[in-house]
């Protein structure tokens, strides 16, 4: 089956809202009356900038100067970790109000 672009663009909303690709498949089945591989459906889902991250720890200094540094591990993409705007979401800050000064990632 080829995948139309509807589809995709459905599937991008979907995840957008934080839904699993389970959750995904469901509701693509109540609109098109068809059964979409999960494989599938987690690839186009797969990067998107979602309302909810998977946080996985958080740790937050306040330094003595008024700085703060943040530690947040976090399940992200190589792309959403270049995406200043998604860090500072991700840590919890207001990307209009805060400014990164360093930035350290790491992927295991």
């Amino acid at each position: 089956m080829q995948w139309k672009q509807e589809y995709i663009n459905t599937v991008k909303t979907l995840a957008k809202q934080g839904l699993s690709s389970s959750k995904i498949g469901e509701a693509m089945f109540e609109q098109y009356n068809i059964n979409f591989s999960g494989r599938t459906i987690r690839k186009y889902a797969q990067g998107v900038d979602k309302d909810t991250t998977n946080v996985r720890g958080v740790e937050l200094t306040i330094n003595q100067d008024g700085s703060q540094t943040s530690i947040t591990r976090i399940q992200m993409t190589s792309e959403q970790a270049k995406d200043p705007d998604f860090v500072l979401r991700a840590h919890g800050f207001d990307s209009a109000k805060w400014d990164i000064i360093s930035l350290k990632n790491n992927f295991w």
